[in-house]
C-alpha cells in the first residue's frame, strides 16, 4: 500500500515537476532571445552611428583634399602669370635697352661725321 501511495504521489509530482521545469526554461528562453533581438538592436544602432562617422569623416576628407587640389591649381596658375609677367617685363627691357644703343650709336655716328666738317679748334671745344 505505501509503495502504491508513494507511486501515486511521485506519478503527480514528476508530470509537474516537468511541466514546472518546462515553463522555466521556456521563461528563460524568451528572455534569453529577448536579450538577443536587444543585442541585436543595440550592434545595429552601433553599426549604423560608426558608418555615419566614416562616411562624414570622408566628405570631409574629400573637401579638404578638393579645397587643397583647387588652392595648388590657383598658387600653379598665379607663378605661372608671375613668370610670364617677368618674362615680358625682361624682353621690353632688353628691346628698350638694344633700342637705346642703336639710338645712341647712331647719335654718335651721326656727331662723328658732322665732327669731320668742323674744324680742329671747334672740335676741341677751342674758340
Amino acid at each position: 500500500e505505501e509503495l502504491n501511495v508513494r507511486l501515486t504521489e511521485e506519478s503527480e509530482r514528476i508530470p509537474k515537476d516537468i511541466e514546472r521545469r518546462g515553463e522555466e526554461l521556456g521563461r528563460m528562453l524568451k528572455s534569453l532571445q529577448n536579450d538577443l533581438a536587444t543585442e541585436r538592436r543595440d550592434r545595429l544602432s552601433r553599426e549604423g552611428r560608426i558608418v555615419k562617422q566614416v562616411e562624414d569623416h570622408r566628405q570631409f576628407i574629400e573637401q579638404l583634399m578638393e579645397e587643397e587640389r583647387t588652392e595648388r591649381k590657383q598658387s600653379s596658375e598665379e607663378i605661372r602669370q608671375e613668370v610670364a609677367r617677368i618674362n615680358n617685363t625682361k624682353k621690353r627691357e632688353g628691346e628698350t635697352f638694344e633700342q637705346m644703343i642703336v639710338r645712341e650709336l647712331e647719335e654718335l655716328r651721326s656727331a662723328m661725321g658732322q665732327d669731320r666738317l668742323l674744324d680742329p679748334c671747334q672740335r676741341s671745344g677751342v674758340r
